[in-house]
């Protein structure tokens, strides 16, 4: 990513720049899902637990946006709250509706993107398997966009509404001009539901998923910026996840998005491709991202030990303690303050249980500190796995 963003022209490199990095801008995500026109939000969320409960109904299927809107308690809208968990569902659209269709109930007959239920059933699943809570969220674009115009048009179909013509169709095209957010924002989580269930319909339906155009950039972004997750019960669908995700893909992308990918609109290959290349640009080679370094210690919790800490281990001899028994001024959680020297430490670990249980290595890190010139100050800070991360007792509780 940084590779391919690094080879961007300088004049939009400088454009980009003046961005945030879409990965941790909490700010930016929240405005962009916020999104109204004319009272009307352009996000819907699925709340986690009508998902589960619509999936156990024999029969059931995914509502369009219009009849979620019907549903009390099924939704939320606009901006989520910071307490939530969210997820992205990417998916095989299993039909499509025929583009005669002259009103909404004939269309939501002809084009449920799920007609038989098969990805409200799959998501179900993952939301069961990944332990989601009934109040956390979910984009699906089928139910969370405006699929259709109040009177029955595609938004986006060959008759449907002008992106000017009314409300549906201008928020419609507001999240497809610019759906990076999504793919991006570091608190999202992307299911990929890649199996096509054998539903008739155009072309498009029979192309491997993974090898559509708007897919591949479901995958692509989230690649780099978020978790990505797969019904792991399901073997077929998870073969065609890592084929897919196979990092030997996207070595060149311009040509992944430009000439091999499918699709059946060849004007989207220029907005799919300058809508990756601005998402890229915009993020930081790791190296360079202070930003992302300080939130990944804040979420992840990071333990940092003092050196003084170390040197009092170290005197101290036998196997040190795990991060759950390590002395509470011994060390500080989260991103590390400004002006404070940070080393971590790679190492073997000896046994499966300690990594060092004689306490030997904690001295050889205390005479290693000594002999680094400028020599690290007592409260200058060292991430040490064992001591830095959680751990299973599996020593017991003694040291």
């Amino acid at each position: 990513a940084a590779e391919a963003a690094e080879e961007v022209p300088p004049a939009l490199a400088v454009v980009a720049a003046e961005k945030s990095d879409p990965r941790w801008d909490d700010a930016g995500f929240k405005t962009w899902a916020d999104v109204s026109i004319d009272g009307r939000h352009a996000i819907a969320w699925l709340k986690a637990g009508f998902v589960r409960d619509l999936a156990r109904k024999e029969g059931a299927r995914l509502p369009h946006r219009q009849a979620l809107e019907r549903i009390p308690g099924a939704f939320h809208l606009g901006a989520p709250a910071d307490d939530v968990e969210l997820y992205y569902v990417s998916f095989a659209w299993q039909s499509y509706a025929n583009d005669d269709s002259a009103n909404l109930s004939e269309a939501k007959e002809a084009c449920s993107a799920d007609p038989q239920g098969h990805i409200l059933r799959d998501m179900a699943a993952v939301l069961e398997q990944e332990g989601a809570t009934d109040e956390d969220l979910v984009f699906m674009m089928f139910s969370s966009l405006f699929s259709y115009t109040d009177d029955g048009r595609w938004t986006s179909g060959k008759r449907g509404a002008p992106r000017d013509s009314c409300t549906e169709s201008k928020l419609f095209f507001r999240m497809n001009d610019d759906f990076t957010p999504m793919l991006c924002y570091w608190r999202v989580r992307t299911i990929l539901l890649p199996r096509v269930c054998g539903v008739d319909g155009a072309n498009i339906m029979k192309t491997p998923f993974l090898d559509r155009l708007w897919a591949m950039l479901d995958v692509v972004l989230p690649a780099y910026c978020q978790r990505i997750i797969g019904l792991r019960s399901d073997a077929e669908a998870m073969a065609l996840i890592r084929t897919g995700t196979d990092p030997a893909r996207f070595e060149d992308l311009q040509d992944l998005f430009l000439r091999t990918l499918h699709t059946p609109w060849e004007g989207n290959r220029l907005l799919v491709w300058g809508l990756l290349r601005d998402a890229l640009i915009r993020m930081p080679p790791v190296r360079h991202d202070a930003v992302g370094f300080n939130r990944f210690c804040d979420e992840g919790q990071i333990a940092w030990l003092r050196v003084g800490y170390i040197r009092e281990l170290a005197g101290r001899g036998g196997p040190f303690p795990r991060r759950q028994e390590l002395r509470p001024d011994g060390y500080i959680v989260g991103a590390p303050p400004a002006g404070r020297r940070t080393l971590v430490v790679s190492h073997g670990w000896e046994t499966e249980v300690h990594p060092n249980p004689s306490g030997s290595k904690m001295r050889r890190l205390a005479d290693t500190l000594a002999r680094l010139q400028p020599p690290p100050t007592e409260d200058d800070l060292v991430f040490f796995d064992f001591c830095s991360l959680t751990q299973d007792a599996k020593m017991g509780r003694t040291y």
